[in-house]
């Protein structure tokens, strides 16, 4: 024992750790020697007879104390708690201490161990508010039953308390220790119930096992999204699990021994938790009826007990990609809902799977690695299943088409299908989808016998040629043959079905003829897009008093309409309700029928690209816009320009319309081909009515390659955008120049088109700006209108009109030799005039 230092002890500095093992002697000393101040760590343990500690207020450098198994220690002196350089105190053992002192000024202690100090029966607030401290064990300290607030312990990363017997509750500070990693509670058989853990986000590893009298987790705790392991082995009392849907990283989930949760658990819901690679048993879980497996994507095998689960209604195990295999569910007898969806390495199914009558709905959507499917014979409940994306999926069992339940069955993109079996008996099949069944050769008869199918979609099936006939298929909705691009032909018994309301025949290019829509009297949309070999339309769809919808872009081979006889009926040719489109574009259209002035619902018919058009008759009034760009072989019509129905005051020749939803843009109009054809000078007027001097501006752009349009600008929504100078002044026209490409990329912009505009002014009765060369300015020009100009009614009492004249001139000009030979270019001399008519 040391007691004191001789004044000769001149190596007393050089002494850094004392360690005194087993001291069996009375040891007891009241003071710690001065001589010995720099030492860094003592180590007492089991110095059985140490009642005491001395007072260490000198040992100013001390890092380390151990007094681990002083099984007789009473008492620590208060200047242990004082020492500002001490890290770790190690009391494991150390049975007869109840209390201890304040630790306030230790404040870089970071290891403080209690371990097995059985009578200590309450710690001192101060250790709670160690900022530095990282791991506290108390396990086994018995006589404790509360624990001080740890707010300010914002360093603790493991916190022992295994087997503290009398521990009635946690401090809620325990569930905000962001930084806490470990927490043990193994054998706290006092408590019932857990405090939050919301704010424990960096919780690993909670240890709960033997906490008998446990009632209940926390929700919380199932929201811990880095938590790993969670053991409740003998948690008897506990009763029921919250979601574990946000603990996507648990590994490990110890159940063992939990009677009651088992016996009485009725839901679990272990979704998300993708660090799980296996089950425990559920043999006791008796009451179980739904079970959430959902994106465990390293569970590699289900624990067979869970396929005896007799009460079990509910299993989701989507997205469980490592699963290769199924237990069998020979026992789970009251099985509804089984989702293997995206359980891409699945390559069978348990043949139990499909002895369950109970069955409702089986998805296998994306099992990519299935081949083949077990025997549906005794699945009489089936209704719903899907086996869409079920890429290696090469048949069918018969059982599927007997099954008389079956609602829906969807196969869309199951590629390697090439037949069906036969469907009599699924009496009871309303919809059927086979998009993407590339090769599929032919459809089974019995499918067009399904009486009450409503939907059947066949879209992108490429190798089927033919249809079997529908004439019992009576109750079917909707068709959907797009993109069958080597479909003939369509049965006769198509253009039956009375209750068809969509027929959708897009990019059919093999498709020549349609039949008779005589009988098809509730049909209301048809599309015919990109049917390129489609030669004619049968007379009788334009007899089809319902229809809304008729899209007809693409199909080139097609010249003529057929006769609209039925023009009460083709009013209600609306499209979308408020946008009724009609869509003519793309195809060889030579004249329009003359009804076509009666169809009072078109509001917006395209005829974009109709290059061979000639001729366009009378529009309906009810017209806002018709697009034209394009239609280079149209004839001129004044009728296009005015007409007395127009509802609004103001036209173009091939777009009317106004739309302030999309910018403002009021009208525009094409020159198609004039500035780039052979014709030299081209004048076209366009009439703008009085009432449109004080709302709108227009603008004139000339583009060099394809077309030049017209475009009218609310002024109001103009004059809020861009800089100053772009207001609209008094006798005034604005220019604007800008390239093709700065146009396109500036659309919509207006704050950077308006930059571009130059102001000229004009007399009040009419002036001419001519742009000279457009060799040397971008090319694209715009022109805009004053919003003031005068006007005086023309006799007769007709409202006079103010009209915009462009006059272009098309010059070749031969290249000039070079080494780098270029294109002949044309050269546009624009001339712009704003005159009034008298």
């Amino acid at each position: 024992m040391v007691l004191g230092c001789g004044g000769d002890w001149t190596a007393t500095n050089a002494i850094q750790a004392i360690v005194i093992k087993e001291r069996k002697a009375d040891f007891n000393f009241e003071e710690f020697p001065e001589c010995l101040g720099k030492l860094k760590s003592i180590n007492l343990s089991h110095s059985n007879n140490l009642i005491w500690t001395p007072d260490f207020s000198k040992a100013t450098g001390l890092e380390v104390l151990g007094l681990e198994w002083c099984t007789n220690l009473v008492r620590l002196h208060p200047s242990i708690g004082q020492l500002s350089k001490l890290k770790s105190l190690y009391l494991s053992g150390c049975k007869s201490l109840t209390n201890l002192p304040s630790f306030s000024e230790a404040t870089g202690l970071e290891v403080l161990d209690l371990f097995g100090c059985t009578n200590l029966v309450g710690l001192h607030p101060s250790i709670g508010q160690l900022s530095n401290l990282v791991s506290l064990n108390l396990s086994d300290c018995k006589s404790l039953t509360n624990l001080p607030s740890f707010s300010e312990a914002t360093g603790l990363k493991v916190l022992g308390l295994e087997w503290c017997t009398n521990l009635v509750r946690l401090h809620p500070s325990i569930g905000q220790l962001n930084k806490l990693k470990s927490l043990y509670l193994s054998g706290c058989k006092s408590l019932t119930n857990l405090p939050s853990f919301s704010e424990a986000t960096g919780l690993e590893v909670l240890r709960l096992d033997g906490c008998t009298n446990l009632v209940g987790l926390h929700p919380s705790i199932g929201q811990l999204s880095k938590l790993k392991s969670l053991y409740l082995y003998d948690c008897k009392s506990l009763t029921n699990l919250p979601s574990f849907s946000e603990a996507t990283r648990l590994k490990i989930l110890d159940l063992f021994g939990c009677t009651n949760l088992l016996s009485n658990l009725v839901s679990l819901n272990l979704s998300d938790c993708k660090s799980l690679t296996n089950l425990p048993s559920f043999s006791e879980a008796t009451e179980l009826e739904v079970l959430g497996l959902e994106w465990c994507t390293n569970l590699v095998r289900l624990h067979p007990s869970i396929g005896q689960l007799n009460k079990l209604k509910s299993l989701y195990l989507s997205g469980c990609k490592s699963l290769t295999n199924l237990p069998s569910f020979l026992e789970a007898t009251r099985l509804e809902v089984l989702r293997l969806d995206g359980c891409t390495n699945l390559v069978g199914l348990h043949p139990s799977i499909g002895q369950r009558s109970n069955l409702v709905s089986l998805n296998l959507s994306d099992c990519k690695s299935l081949t083949n499917l077990p025997n549906f014979s005794e699945a009489t409940g089936l209704e719903v299943l899907r086996l869409d994306g079920c890429t290696n999926l090469v048949g069918l069992h018969p059982s599927i088409g007997q099954r008389s339940n079956l609602v829906s069955l969807n196969l869309s993109d199951c590629k390697s299908l090439t037949n069906l079996p036969s469907f009599s008996e699924a009496t009871g099949l309303e919809v059927l989808l086979l998009d993407g069944c590339t090769n599929l050769v032919g459809l089974h008869p019995s499918i067009g016998q399904l009486s009450k199918l409503e939907s059947l979609n066949l879209r992108y099936c490429k190798s089927l040629t033919n249809l079997p006939s529908f004439s019992e298929a009576t109750g079917l909705k909707v068709l959907r043959l797009d993109g069958c691009t080597n479909l003939v032909g369509l049965h006769p018994s198509i253009g039956q079905l009375s209750k068809l309301k969509s027929l959708y025949l897009s990019d059919c290019k093999s498709l020549t003829n349609l039949p008779s829509f005589s009988e098809a009297t509730g049909l209301e949309v048809l599309g015919l897009e990109w049917c390129t070999n489609l030669v004619r339309l049968h007379p009788s769809i334009g007899q089809l008093s319902k229809l809304k919808s008729l899209y007809l872009s693409g199909c080139r081979s097609l010249t003529n309409l057929p006769s609209f006889s039925e023009p009460t009926g083709l009013e209600v040719l609306d499209i979308f309700s408020t946008q009724a489109k009609r869509s003519l574009s793309w195809n060889n259209f030579v004249t329009l029928p003359a009804i076509f002035s009666q169809l009072s619902k078109l509001e917006t018919p395209n005829l974009s690209g109709c290059k061979k058009l000639r001729s366009v008759p009378e529009l309906p009034s009810t017209m806002r816009y018709i697009n034209m760009v394009g239609c280079c072989s149209l004839e001129p019509s004044p009728g296009l320009l005015s007409q007395s129905s127009l509802p609004r005051p103001y036209s173009s020749p091939f777009f009317r319309g106004y739309d302030e939803s999309s910018g403002g843009v009021i009208s525009s109009f094409s020159l198609f081909d004039y500035f780039s054809s052979l014709v030299k000078w081209n004048i076209i007027f366009v009439s703008l009515f009085l009432g449109y001097r004080d709302s709108f501006f227009g603008g004139c752009g000339v583009n060099d390659v394809d077309y030049t349009y017209l475009y009218l600008f609310h002024n109001d929504w103009f004059s809020t955008v861009g800089n100053s100078e772009s207001k609209q002044i008094e006798n005034h026209v604005w220019l604007l120049y800008l390239s093709r490409d700065d146009w396109f990329s500036t659309v919509g912009n207006v704050d950077e088109v308006a930059k571009e505009f130059e102001n000229i002014q004009v007399s009040k009765v009419g002036t001419t700006q001519r742009v000279t060369d457009l060799r040397e300015r971008p090319k694209v020009v715009f022109l805009a209108s004053p919003t003031h100009i005068s006007a005086v009614p023309a006799a007769g009492g007709c409202p006079a009109c103010t009209q915009i004249q462009a006059r272009s001139q098309i010059q070749s000009l031969s290249a000039q030799a070079s080494s780098s030979s270029k294109a002949i270019k044309a050269s546009s001399e624009l001339t712009l005039a704003m005159v009034q008519r008298p």
